[in-house]
């Protein structure tokens, strides 16, 4: 058997996690685990970026560039598929502040939290993470990276972010790794 039926025949049976990049494709990556396979082809029973069911792929063997697997990435993806039902949908009515200051208003409730906010600037530059501290001019973040890992703090000026997320998929990713990482400790 070769390596890589090895490695498609041990995501089937046990149900691992495995990434798949795809020749001349950059953006193409999968995250699933092999549900069959044959001589020419995989059905792969695929994940979005967040973890979540995202229907079955069926490719082409010869279009296999590399598999990662038993990696971090794989090991932090099958948290979030196990986690899902805490990513429900729920809906927060927050009073809207009636001022020029709305940022600090707003943020004010959250500081010392733990709850992780995205904050959206100029040029789709999007940060994530928890407020430490906060004034009328700065707020204070310790920010947050993509698989849960702390990245240290990051000081922004209010006045210069467009738009706050709370509780979007990706922020609610970001804190269930943060808290997979933190045990793993």
């Amino acid at each position: 058997m070769t390596v890589l039926k090895k490695i498609l025949q041990e995501s089937k049976d046990k149900k691992s996690l495995i990434g798949i990049r795809i020749v001349n494709e950059d953006g193409r990556f999968y995250c699933g685990y092999i549900l069959d396979f044959n001589e020419t082809l995989i059905q792969i029973q695929h994940y979005s970026e967040s973890g979540q069911y995202d229907g079955v792929i069926i490719e082409k063997i010869e279009n296999i560039e590399s598999i990662d697997s038993e990696d971090e990435y794989s090991a932090a993806f099958q948290y979030l598929i196990e986690r899902q039902n805490k990513f429900t949908n729920k809906t927060n009515k927050i009073e809207l502040p009636n001022s020029d200051c709305w940022q600090f208003d707003f943020l004010r409730d959250y500081k010392l939290t733990n709850q992780i906010l995205s904050f959206d600037f100029d040029m789709d530059y999007t940060i994530y993470g928890k407020i430490v501290d906060l004034d009328s001019e700065f707020v204070k973040l310790e920010t947050i990276e993509r698989l849960g890992e702390l990245d240290g703090f990051s000081s922004y000026r209010l006045n210069d972010i467009k738009a706050i997320s709370i509780d979007n998929i990706e922020s609610m990713k970001r804190k269930a790794l943060l808290e997979w990482n933190e045990k793993q400790k």
